[in-house]
C-alpha cells in the first residue's frame, strides 16, 4: 500500500512512520490484505497537495503532522497549512483514510482537545497525540485498531447472497474495503452498494454484479464490475470498445474512461441491462421450454458481430492458424496439460490414444507449415466469445461485453470459442462434471454433433443442445458474400481442437472435463490428419 506521509522533521518521520506505524502494520497483519507499506514522505503541505493531485497517485492512507512553523510570523506554529491539506485531501478523496497528528502547541487552539475536535469535525480523519505515540503510551495493538477502523469500507457494501461461499472467498482475496472503495470511485454519488457474483474470470480478473443505490432512488443502478491487478488489460478493454451504435447496440457501454485504482487493484464497470445473467447460466439453468428461443438469441449475437466481419472483410494471413491460440501463454498451458492429464486419460478414458499427436500439435511445426498456405483467412472478431462474455436480459435480449481481444483473428475464432465453451462448461455442468464415467458420453456427444446426429445427453441439456445445433448449421451464413467459396470445414475443426486444448489448460475446470477436452482435441486432429500433414510431414500416428 502506498502511504503519503507529511512530516516536516525528518527525524520524526524515521521515529514514527518507520517505527510505531510500521510495527502496528506488522502487528495487525495488514500486509496479507493490503500489501507492504510503500512510504512516500513529503515535508511541506504544498508538496502533499501536489502529490495528491498527481495522476495515478492512488494512496491507500494519508498520515500528516498538522502543526507547522508559522512562516508568516517566523515564530511559533500554525495549524492553517496542516488542517488545510487534511481538508483538501478529505474533500477530494472522501474515502481516503487519514491520520492527523501533532505534539500540540501553546496556543489555546493548538491543545490536543482543540485539534482533535477540529479533525473529527471533518467526519472521517482521526487524530493521534504524537507524543503519546512516540513515548509508547499508544501501543501497537491500539494503533493497529485505529488503522483497522480507518481501512474498513465506509460506504456500506452488502454481499448477496450471504451464503455464497465462493463470492465471499473472492471478496476476501481482494479485500472488502478495496472493493467498496473501487465501487465508490466508479460511482461516487452512491449511498450504498450490493454485490453478487456474475462469473469466474479465467483471465485473472474477478467479475461482480454491482447494485448501486443513489440518494432518493427506489431501484438500484446495475453494473458489471471487473477487478484485476492487470491495469493494462483493463485499459485495452476500454480502448477497444466499439463506437456507440455499432453491433446493433448489442455492446454494453462502459461508464468509466479509465480504470480506477485502490491499493494495487484496478476496476472498470459496464452498465447492465436490467438484472441480466450470463449466457452460461441461462443455457445451463434455463427452462427447457426456452430452447426454442436460443436460435433467436444467437442470431442477434452474430448479427451484431457481422458488422465487424463484413466491414473488416476476409483477408489472407500467414499467421491466421497460429493466431487461433490467441497467445503463447494459452499454447504453453495446453502443452503442460497434455502431460499433466495424460495418465488420467489413459487410466479413465482410452489407453489407445496417441500422446505424440497432441505433443506435436502443441509445438509450432504445424502452424509454420500451415502458414505457408494461401487462402487461410482472418477477419475482425470478438476474440473471446465465451458464454460469460454474453449477457442475457430478463427479456432474452443478448449483449456483448469484454472487447479486450477485439481484433483480426482466424475467421473461425468466435464460433469455435463459443461452441467449445458450451461443450466443456455448459453441457452437464452439474455434479456430472466431476464424474469420470461421464467422459465417454461427452466424447460421443461431440462426434454426434459434428455428424449431424442427436447425442444421448441432448435431453438433459436442451438449451445447450439448441445452441450447438445453431452454431453447427448457421455460422456460414454470416460470411455469405465475403468469399466466393465455402469456408473449409477442416479449418473450423482445427479451431475447435485448439480451443479444446486451451480449456484443458485451465485448472478451474473439473478434471474429468479437462481430460474430455484433451480427448476431443485428439479426435478432431485425427479426423483432419491429412490436411495437417500436407506439405509439412505427417503428424505422428495419423
Amino acid at each position: 500500500m502506498r502511504i503519503l506521509a507529511l512530516e516536516d522533521v525528518s527525524d520524526d518521520f524515521e521515529a514514527l512512520m518507520e517505527g510505531p506505524f510500521s510495527d502496528a502494520w506488522r502487528y495487525g497483519r495488514f500486509e496479507a490484505t493490503y500489501g507492504r507499506i510503500e512510504w512516500d514522505p513529503v515535508q511541506t503541505a504544498s508538496r502533499a497537495r501536489a502529490k495528491l493531485q498527481e495522476p495515478g497517485s492512488n494512496y491507500g492512507l494519508f498520515i500528516a503532522d498538522i502543526l507547522f512553523p508559522d512562516q508568516s510570523q517566523r515564530r511559533g506554529k500554525s495549524i492553517t497549512e496542516g488542517l488545510g491539506v487534511i481538508r483538501f485531501a478529505h474533500e477530494r478523496y472522501p474515502h481516503l483514510p487519514i491520520v492527523a497528528m501533532s505534539r500540540g502547541g501553546s496556543a489555546p487552539d493548538q491543545s490536543h482537545d482543540a485539534l482533535r475536535q477540529r479533525v473529527e469535525d471533518l467526519h472521517g480523519p482521526i487524530y493521534i497525540n504524537k507524543r503519546d505515540l512516540q513515548e509508547g503510551r499508544i501501543g501497537d495493538d491500539e494503533l493497529a485498531a485505529h488503522l483497522r477502523a480507518l481501512l474498513q469500507p465506509r460506504i456500506p457494501l452488502q454481499i448477496m447472497p450471504q451464503n455464497d461461499i465462493y463470492l465471499h472467498a473472492k471478496i476476501e482475496a481482494i479485500g472488502e474495503g478495496v472493493i467498496a472503495d473501487l465501487a465508490h470511485r466508479l460511482g461516487p454519488g452512491a449511498e450504498r452498494f450490493e454485490i453478487s457474483s456474475l462469473q469466474q474470470g479465467f483471465s485473472g480478473a474477478s467479475v461482480f454484479k454491482l447494485f448501486e443505490f443513489r440518494p432518493g432512488g427506489r431501484t438500484p443502478h446495475r453494473f458489471v464490475m471487473k477487478v484485476s491487478r492487470d491495469a493494462e488489460n483493463l485499459r485495452t478493454e476500454l480502448d477497444r470498445v466499439p463506437p456507440a451504435g455499432r453491433g446493433h447496440g448489442r455492446w454494453l457501454r462502459y461508464r468509466c474512461k479509465a480504470p480506477v485504482e485502490i491499493r494495487g487493484w484496478h476496476a472498470i464497470d459496464v452498465e447492465l441491462d436490467h438484472d441480466s445473467c450470463t449466457l452460461r447460466s441461462w443455457l445451463a439453468n434455463g427452462n427447457a421450454d426456452h430452447a426454442s428461443q436460443v436460435p433467436a438469441v444467437l442470431d442477434q449475437v452474430f448479427e451484431a458481430l457481422q458488422e465487424d466481419y463484413t466491414d473488416g472483410g476476409l483477408e489472407p494471413s500467414a499467421s491466421a492458424v497460429e493466431r487461433l491460440w490467441s497467445s503463447y501463454g494459452r499454447r504453453a498451458r495446453a502443452h503442460a496439460a497434455v502431460y499433466e492429464l495424460w495418465p488420467l486419460v489413459r487410466d479413465h478414458v482410452d489407453s489407445s490414444l496417441d500422446l505424440a499427436l497432441l505433443d506435436w500439435f502443441c509445438r509450432d511445426q504445424h502452424s509454420r507449415g500451415l502458414s505457408a498456405r494461401t487462402g487461410i483467412f482472418t477477419c475482425i472478431c470478438h476474440g473471446d466469445l465465451h458464454t460469460n462474455n454474453i449477457l442475457i436480459s430478463p427479456y432474452n435480449n443478448p449483449h456483448l461485453i469484454d472487447p479486450a481481444r477485439r481484433d483480426r483473428w482466424h475467421w473461425a475464432t468466435d464460433v469455435a470459442r463459443l461452441a467449445v465453451d458450451i461443450l466443456v462448461n455448459v453441457w452437464d455442468s452439474g455434479p456430472k462434471a466431476y464424474e469420470w464415467s461421464s467422459v465417454a458420453g461427452w466424447r460421443g456427444a461431440v462426434i454426434d454433433w459434428l455428424r449431424g446426429a442427436t447425442p444421448v445427453g441432448a435431453g438433459d441439456n436442451p438449451l445447450a443442445w439448441s445452441a450447438l445445433e445453431w452454431l453447427r448449421d448457421s455460422y456460414q451464413r454470416y460470411f455469405t458474400g465475403m468469399t466466393t467459396s465455402t469456408l473449409p470445414d477442416w479449418e473450423l475443426r482445427l479451431a475447435y481442437a485448439t480451443d479444446f486444448l486451451a480449456l484443458a489448460g485451465y485448472h478451474e475446470i473439473p478434471p474429468p472435463k479437462r481430460a474430455f477436452a484433451l480427448v476431443a482435441a485428439h479426435d478432431l486432429l485425427q479426423g483432419i490428419g491429412s490436411e495437417l500433414g500436407e506439405d509439412i510431414g505427417s503428424p505422428p500416428s495419423v
